[in-house]
């Protein structure tokens, strides 16, 4: 008599979580995508403030671009996401204004 106890959902090791692709949508952010983000919150808030009041616009744009974003077809994630979540964030300061 067998058993099968393994957990299909969980990686077999940790560097099988790792190295998940980074458009897959339940991929947590890379350091390209973070720096992005903050780049995009500093650029369009005022000040330090407005900019992480900003975060959670930005990261909700950004998980919308990866769900977007077709890796299979090629190109660059970040080159995709840049005007995506740029255009995400000024229409959310206009429908707040």
């Amino acid at each position: 008599m067998t058993s099968d106890h393994s957990e299909p959902d969980a990686p077999a090791s940790p560097s099988d979580a790792d190295a998940r692709p980074s458009s897959e949508p339940d991929a947590e952010p890379g350091e390209e995508e973070l720096v992005l983000a903050v780049a995009i919150a500093q650029r369009y808030a005022p000040d330090r403030a407005g900019a992480e009041a900003l975060l959670p616009v930005v990261w909700a744009a950004l998980a919308a671009a990866r769900d977007r974003f077709d890796a299979v077809g090629g190109g660059d994630f970040l080159a995709f996401a840049a005007p995506a979540v740029a255009g995400e964030v000024r229409r959310h300061l206009r429908d707040t204004a």
